[in-house]
């Protein structure tokens, strides 16, 4: 019997990685063909778009890159899953990614009537190894964690610190009710 409930078991998570995977490719592709359209609306010379509809067009656009690295994050899931995941170290500015990130938030965050910070990076702060990917999506869910469960007209800060030779500390905090001290 627990063979069986193993292997149904086993089964269950197969189809439901094989169901993300293959989900996550058709959202992809009407997607790609929103981005697209935007950007031909973006460059069209002939018949520009007034100032108010260019920066709603923005607006458009970056949310849908917002959902496009959501996509690529149920991806990400539906290959860790599978076993098939793959990770490609190189040389990464900190500055560089969290500009990026705090980038990404800011729409969320203005919803929300939350500030996003990045503190003073360290002078001389070197870049970090590591998977540039990865690092951004990390940096991503803590800070989107961080707006979530903050409060309105409250601050997410990324900090970055250097506690030891050969480390590097990257801290988000934010202004937000916290956990309750019993949990």
């Amino acid at each position: 019997e627990l063979r069986e409930a193993r292997a149904s078991a086993d089964a269950a998570n197969a189809a439901k990685t094989e169901f993300l995977a293959s989900m996550s490719h058709e959202l992809r592709t009407p997607l790609n063909a929103i981005l697209g359209f935007a950007q031909l609306l973006q460059r069209d010379k002939k018949e520009p778009l007034s100032d108010r509809h260019q920066a709603r067009l923005h607006q458009i656009a970056k949310s849908g890159q917002h959902l496009l690295h959501l996509i690529d994050d149920v991806l990400d899931l539906a290959r860790i899953e599978a076993g098939r995941t793959s990770v490609a170290p190189e040389p990464v500015a900190v500055p560089d990614v969290l500009d990026e990130v705090k980038a990404t938030l800011e729409t969320t965050a203005a919803r929300a009537d939350i500030d996003v910070e990045i503190a003073p990076v360290p002078s001389g702060t070197p870049p970090i190894f590591a998977d540039r990917t990865r690092f951004a999506q990390i940096l991503m869910n803590f800070g989107s964690n961080a707006i979530k469960y903050n409060r309105p007209g409250g601050k997410v800060t990324f900090r970055v610190s250097v506690p030891d030779a050969g480390r590097l500390r990257v801290s988000v905090a934010d202004t937000g009710f916290g956990i309750a001290p019993d949990k």
